[in-house]
């Protein structure tokens, strides 16, 4: 099993888990954390055991030790170990996560014009450099994210050996943004183009990825009956869009290469052999190279065959020399070439960029042939070039030299890359793609987004953190013009502003393509005063508002575009897209006009609440996001979607703050205690006996039938280690009743033909965040994903059939009129109208795991007379 803990006087303080037989001969990260309450355990990310106690780490007069016990008497470990890391501070759940995900190479490639050496970001200490006999690639272009790297399709970066980067486990992942740009030599442009790798197409290569016109090429050597062998395979489909930015990830787990082309699964397939109906065997080890080199997958590679002498007349007999780059091949300097002799040359020359070979006579007298090689240059499965000699009659009347043919052989796996390329990736796993975590797609979209201030400072705030790191918005300090933070939001918190002057302020030039969104709720009497600023670059370049007919409305340059009615009081989703040539314009969701004049002013910067010319906004902003790319209806679609549809932060009162009025209510002697101490502000305290608070019913919710999310924080004061305990449900957890809750002392999730329970055992006097997930598949197969997460983290997914059913049926909180109480603490219940992914629910974690208040409350005595 695995374990971590300690031990002393009292006994063992341990948190175990079985090793999987599937962790046996792969690489598995591990994490302990002690974080003053609990030992808890993590296996790839997830935590997989935990165990209360007291007792954290014990004070040893002994060294740590790895591998073995400190003295090296016993407990020796048989396996590989890499990256022990040891910190003073117990991680939470997200800061594992982040351990987990971690690249072993991460490129941004957002340098400054004229750079030949790039940084990496993962930890790694990897540095990529031009190329020492290549002109260097064009650093400081237009990327997605940032800036890119532009490559004419003769240069390359290469980065110095790093055991970091050595991928000998059969299970990696490569990525990176590529725009490929033709030639116009269509030979060149339908040919494979490296992306990256190291001698690809030979034995011993490091793994590789490239363009073969519009389809993907993954390769890499493994060692199979005590050899290496080269296995590859290339999608049967067309899935890169040529011009354009494509996010291309391959992923391997051992057996399949799966290609992904922003953020979908394109194709997948067993590599093969080239050449041979040989298969790539399952889980053979690959070959450990060390460097990988960025828009090349290899060098260019000739071999020396052999010269066959077909006649040699001559009446002076010259010995030949060749020549490869100007050095001399050994072997062929002497003077008797005859009819049918055949020198064999049997060697291999590799080059950079070109090479020449050239056959002389007579040592450097006279020069009888010469070929020059390209790395541009096509050459599938080894291209054989020949070349012809022939006799003269030099000066003296001799008759010299001989006929003869020279054979070589050209080989050129892929072409250097012509394009360009940003945010390089490679990773020592595959990247995880299921129902509730999608790596691959989160890579997609955080690789686009330019700018996200979630607005969730508390109250007092002048400097708002941008989700990205790079563009933080900042207001006055302490002056008219700040903005009021910590109000109360569409999602978690959100900003008010005071329609006079109030403004938040962001450093960020918008790209050519664009998107920007935001939630906001208006809260003047009505639009006459309008239009009201929400969102604008410079002066209208471009400026999102509402006008005085209460329409969403955009200015761009050269003119605008309205649509849509936006309500007074209520919370509302605003978003506009530019593609480069016509922009779309969105209220909550639904596409409601187009423009054609709305291209941005690139060194324009953003103001939040406040415009040039049009009444400053009187109302709260949430959220406020921008992509560097024309975001899709259906993208759109989902940012609206991406707010809770209940949202009861259980604070002084039981209102919904989604805006849809699905309020809490209770009888008078089954309420609920409330303004208690909770996780976020105030929360609601289950007396265990029979309170409860009553939603909607579940149709009226949106459940039966959907895909849904629905998550709290709780603590409970006691757990029955027999027994239901509902946090939100419709019943006991039998038949068609939706049950969400705790049963035996573990997270269940009873509803629609599921019922399923974790293995961890909660314990109590300890903040949990649970969220329980529906996803049902649009091909109606009828079979649905359901999970079970804690803390961020799975513990606990399958398929089942789906049942709806129970729609009629009230939801109720902290327990029901049938029974199953809770006796505790429940804070910050929402639910959303479709499956959060694990990203989604780490965010919501990681943000309301770091929030801390703490509220005095003083009696403050007036008298009668007027102050």
């Amino acid at each position: 099993a695995y374990e971590v803990g300690s031990y002393d006087a009292t006994g063992d303080h341990l948190a175990s888990y079985d090793v999987p037989g599937e962790d046996v001969n792969a690489w598995v990260h591990l994490v302990g954390v002690y974080d003053g309450a609990a030992w808890r355990l993590y296996r790839n990310g997830d935590q997989v055991a935990m165990s209360f106690g007291a007792t954290g780490a014990v004070a040893l007069d002994a060294p740590w030790a790895i591998g073995a016990n400190d003295d090296g008497s016993d407990r020796f470990f048989q396996g590989a170990i890499d990256e022990v890391l040891v910190y003073d501070t117990g991680f939470t759940a997200v800061r594992v996560q982040e351990l987990w995900r971690r690249p072993v190479l991460h490129l941004a490639l957002d340098e400054r014009l004229g750079a030949r050496s790039f940084r990496d970001s993962s930890g790694s200490d990897n540095v990529a450099r031009a190329g020492l006999f290549t002109t260097a690639p064009r650093a400081g272009q237009e990327g997605v994210s940032r800036q890119a790297v532009g490559f004419d399709g003769d240069d390359k970066l290469v980065l110095d050996a790093n055991p970091s980067l050595v991928l000998n486990n059969p299970a990696f992942t490569l990525a990176a943004w590529a725009k490929p740009v033709d030639s116009g030599d269509s030979t060149k442009d339908g040919y494979a183009q490296g992306l990256m790798g190291t001698n690809a197409g030979w034995g011993e290569s490091y793994p590789s990825l490239d363009i073969v016109g519009s389809k993907l090429r993954a390769g890499f050597s493994a060692e199979v009956d005590g050899s290496y062998h080269w296995y590859e395979y290339q999608t049967q489909n067309d899935l890169v869009t040529r011009g354009a930015w494509n996010h291309v990830v391959v992923t391997f787990d051992g057996v399949r290469l799966y290609f992904y082309v922003n953020g979908k699964l394109g194709e997948s397939g067993i590599p093969q052999e080239p050449g041979t109906a040989n298969t790539y065997p399952a889980r053979a080890p690959l070959y450990s190279a060390d460097t990988v080199t960025i828009c090349r997958t290899n060098d260019g590679d000739v071999y020396l065959d052999r010269l066959e002498v077909t006649d040699n007349p001559a009446t002076y007999r010259n010995p030949l020399q060749l020549d490869w780059n100007g050095s001399k091949i050994e072997g062929g300097d002497h003077n008797k070439w005859d009819t049918g002799e055949t020198w064999t040359i049997d060697t291999i020359h590799s080059f950079e960029t070109v090479a020449t070979l050239d056959v002389w006579s007579d040592y450097h007298r006279d020069l009888v042939a010469s070929y020059t090689y390209f790395i541009n240059n096509p050459a599938p499965s080894g291209n054989v070039i020949t070349m012809t000699l022939s006799e003269w009659v030099n000066g003296s009347g001799r008759t010299c030299g001989l006929l003869g043919t020279l054979y070589t052989k050209f080989y050129n796996h892929a072409i250097p890359f012509r394009g360009y390329l940003d945010d390089v990736r490679i990773y020592k796993r595959p990247l995880v793609v299921t129902d509730l975590v999608n790596e691959v797609e989160d890579l997609y979209h955080a690789g686009t987004i330019a700018m996200r201030l979630r607005l969730d400072e508390p109250p007092g705030a002048t400097h708002f953190e941008d989700w990205t790191v790079q563009h933080p918005g900042s207001a006055p300090a302490g002056g008219a013009t700040q903005p009021t933070s910590g109000i109360g939001g569409r999602v978690n918190q959100a900003v008010r502003f005071d329609g006079v002057d109030d403004q938040i302020s962001v450093d960020l030039p918008l790209t050519p393509q664009y998107t920007l969104g935001a939630w906001v709720r208006f809260l003047g009497d009505d639009w006459s005063g309008g239009p009201y600023t929400v969102l604008e670059f410079g002066d209208d370049s471009p400026w999102l508002g509402v006008n005085a007919a209460g329409e969403l409305a955009l200015n761009g340059s050269g003119g605008g575009v309205s649509g849509g009615s936006v309500s007074v009081g209520e919370w509302a989703h605003v978003a506009f897209s530019w593609n480069g040539t016509q922009g779309q314009l969105y209220l909550d969701g639904q596409a409601v006009g187009s423009a054609l004049t709305a291209a941005p002013t690139l060194t324009a910067t953003l103001g939040i609440g406040h415009g040039t010319g049009q009444a400053a906004w009187l109302g709260d902003v949430d959220d406020v996001i921008a992509y560097r790319r024309a975001l899709p209806a259906d993208e759109v679609a989902s940012l609206h979607g991406s707010a809770p549809q209940l949202n009861l932060h259980l604070d002084e009162d039981l209102l919904d703050s989604s805006g849809n009025g699905y309020q809490a209510t209770c009888a008078e002697d089954k309420c609920p205690a409330q303004d208690i101490k909770g996780r976020i502000g105030r929360a609601v305290l289950f007396d265990g006996v029979d309170d409860y608070l009553q939603l909607p019913t579940a149709d009226t919710l949106g459940l039966p039938g959907e895909d849904w999310t629905i998550s709290a924080w709780f603590k409970a004061d006691a757990l029955a280690a027999n027994g239901t305990h509902a946090l939100v449900a419709q019943g006991q957890p039998t038949g068609s009743n939706l049950f969400l809750g705790i049963r035996d002392g573990k997270p269940t999730l009873h509803a629609y033909g599921l019922d399923l329970t974790g293995e961890t055992r909660l314990e109590p006097d300890y903040w949990y965040h649970i969220a329980w997930n529906i996803d049902i598949p649009d091909d109606g197969s009828g079979t649905a994903m359901g999970g079970i997460l804690l803390n961020g983290s799975v513990v606990t997914q399958t398929q089942f059939s789906y049942v709806s059913a129970g729609g009629s049926v009230p939801v109720y909180v902290g327990g029901t009129p049938g029974g199953t109480p809770f006796h505790g603490v429940v804070d910050e219940l929402t639910m959303y109208r479709r499956p959060l992914s694990t990203r989604d629910l780490r965010e919501v974690y990681a943000y309301q795991m770091g929030w801390v208040e703490e509220r005095v409350r003083t009696p403050i005595v007036i008298d009668a007379d007027e102050p």
